[in-house]
């Protein structure tokens, strides 16, 4: 019996056909890795360099600078801004970042906002001309306030019309953005980056993880799948030590204070919090008998609660898992199948 060609040939394309929406069915959504950079001093050990090959990760957010406005003045200033002190991974796209303090846009004009714009990009160029790599987006970290979203939205319009047409404009989002969009407004912006942290209020001492909690998260994400802007998500990968005197926020200690502080006879430890017991200097700050320092960490275990949380209420379907960030101290426990396992929670 002869098997005619064309038939089999039909059922070949037919197989292939149910083959392709069966894969298509089961990862409905395309992730890709990245990580933000938040230090003044760019440079990778190898655990991060491992990292970013393993997880085959696509972009670096790389915090360029800040800009703020002192209060004695009406000029917006450029100030920590970063030094490249190792080469920029290869296929890897530059993201610059560049946080700018609420205070810049209040009762700021038409004219400064516009010259804003031009000093901000003009500087980023200066300072990314060593890197290879082109620009795949350009980000601004701003919370801003209904008090003057007027004036921080058309900065962004005025600082679309300085960068390139092939690179898109995205903008930070804080939950309280997502959940009253009709009195925070929507930024002009091509993408968002949702950040799935620093949750809770820090001024005052509370017992809560301020970086990452769930029923404080739950409470803003109803609104989230129907957000109007395309949303990447930020997770927290990161810690800190937060210092109260009379429950009362002084500072914020990063890791090598931590470090530190563990390791001083001024304090005691009980949980996560350490309890100075005399007055005294440790990392050069002078601590007096009473204070408390909370630690707050996100272990992989946390990081991966908060990603299968916010997966359930994502706006699109292509979108980067963006870890914050790669040169904390806690990003050195993390293995790159613990993220993997992380990222896939959105699929």
């Amino acid at each position: 019996m002869r098997i005619n060609k064309k038939i089999v040939l039909f059922g070949i394309l037919i197989l292939a056909l149910v083959l392709l929406l069966l894969i298509k069915a089961n990862s409905k959504n395309q992730v890709d890795f990245a990580f933000y950079f938040w230090k003044s001093n760019f440079s990778l050990n190898n655990h991060e360099q491992e990292l970013l090959k393993k997880l085959a990760c696509k972009r670096l957010y790389v915090h360029f600078f800040d800009v703020d406005k002192k209060p004695e003045s009406r000029e917006a200033i450029p100030m920590a801004n970063i030094r490249w002190n190792s080469v920029f991974p290869e296929n890897t796209e530059l993201v610059p970042v560049v946080y700018i303090t609420q205070r810049t846009f209040n009762e700021a004009d038409g004219d400064e906002l516009k010259l804003l714009a031009h000093r901000i990009y003009q500087l980023a160029k200066q300072m990314s001309q060593s890197i290879s790599s082109p620009w795949a987006e350009f980000q601004i970290d701003c919370d801003w306030t209904e008090g003057n979203k007027e004036a921080y939205f058309n900065f962004l319009e005025y600082l679309k019309k300085e960068l390139p047409e092939q690179v898109p404009l995205s903008a930070t989002i804080r939950l309280h953005q997502i959940k009253y969009p009709e009195r925070t407004g929507l930024p002009p912006v091509d993408r968002g980056a949702l950040m799935f942290y620093n949750m809770g209020e820090i001024k005052n001492y509370s017992s809560k993880n301020s970086i990452y909690d769930s029923g404080e998260a739950e409470a803003y994400l109803n609104t989230l799948s129907d957000y109007p802007i395309p949303l990447d998500y930020a997770l927290p990968a990161f810690g800190w030590g937060l210092h109260y005197r009379l429950n009362r926020l002084q500072r914020i200690l990063q890791g090598n204070d931590m470090d530190e502080i563990r390791n001083s006879k001024l304090f005691i430890r009980k949980d996560n919090t350490f309890i100075c017991i005399e007055d005294g200097f440790c990392a050069e700050i002078y601590y007096l008998k009473g204070d408390l320092i909370e630690e707050e960490l996100v272990d992989a275990a946390l990081c991966k609660k908060a990603a299968a949380q916010l997966a359930k209420h994502s706006n699109s379907s292509e979108f980067q898992v963006i870890f914050y960030h790669l040169g904390s101290k806690e990003i050195q426990n993390y293995a790159s199948d613990q993220l993997e396992t992380i990222g896939s929670l959105f699929n």
